[in-house]
């Protein structure tokens, strides 16, 4: 694969995770409340972020650990690894999508929550997930004009070789719409100011996500306008919606 074109990138960015709200206590069902705090102090012992800030494990470059990078919502996506990869990545190393459009986060998110929900049989179930704005700000390789599939060994042997050497990140097109721009950031140190925009909570089905709520403006996010064009626009919820009592993924 040939050399490419680089992009200034400086955007309050998007992006969507799994949460849980209220935050509900792992160990509550299997010790007593005066266990908890060492069993947390053992859990961390194994916690890849917090090992990371204290041991240093190779996930993220020392330079990389500093200022807004060590946040726990910047750092995470760097040291909790997806086996499967991504897009530039083949799951050796972490990364870190974001979309400078709220609708294109949203997609993206909505397409690996049934990727996964598929993949793993789930039965019908609601998901709680927390939507971050993030300013990034670098100088990412552009991808725009490549066609080579994220599945293919030589794309995923060019990008490890681009994180190797230190390169920022990679920006790209989600799809064919020219208001999906995205990265996918290689280095914690280009992104700073992750603060929680709001809650959503998907309905899944079994099959598909068949409903979004969005908790800022109390109503449903019309999903056949957002996959048709990649636009966010709200219709009323003739339904009500509460927190998930099961969290995938």
């Amino acid at each position: 694969m040939k050399s490419i074109a680089t992009r200034q990138i400086d955007w309050d960015a998007w992006r969507i995770i799994p949460s849980r709200n209220p935050p509900i206590d792992l160990y509550r069902r299997i010790a007593p409340v005066e266990d908890w705090s060492s069993i947390i102090k053992v859990e961390l012992l194994t916690n890849p972020r917090v090992r990371e800030m204290r041991e240093g494990l190779g996930l993220v470059r020392p330079e990389d650990m500093s200022g807004g990078a060590t946040q726990n919502w910047i750092l995470a996506p760097f040291t909790y690894l997806n086996p499967e990869g991504t897009r530039f990545s083949d799951g050796t190393y972490g990364t870190c999508f974001l979309s400078e459009m709220f609708g294109a986060a949203l997609s993206e998110s909505i397409r690996l929550r049934e990727k996964f929900l598929r993949s793993t049989a789930q039965s019908s179930t609601r998901l709680d997930m927390r939507v971050i704005k993030t300013t990034v700000k670098g100088m990412f390789d552009d991808a725009t004009m490549l066609s080579a599939s994220e599945n293919d060994v030589a794309h995923k042997k060019f990008w490890k070789e681009r994180q190797r050497d230190g390169c920022d990140g990679v920006y790209f097109h989600l799809n064919s719409r020219s208001n999906c721009c995205c990265v996918e950031a290689f280095r914690p140190r280009f992104l700073t100011k992750a603060t929680q925009e709001r809650h959503l909570t998907y309905t899944w089905d079994g099959q598909t996500i068949v409903q979004v709520y969005d908790f800022l403006e109390g109503k449903n996010i019309d999903l056949e306008r957002l996959r048709s064009d990649g636009e966010v626009l709200h219709i009323e919820n003739p339904l009500s919606v509460g927190r998930s009592s099961v969290q995938s993924g």
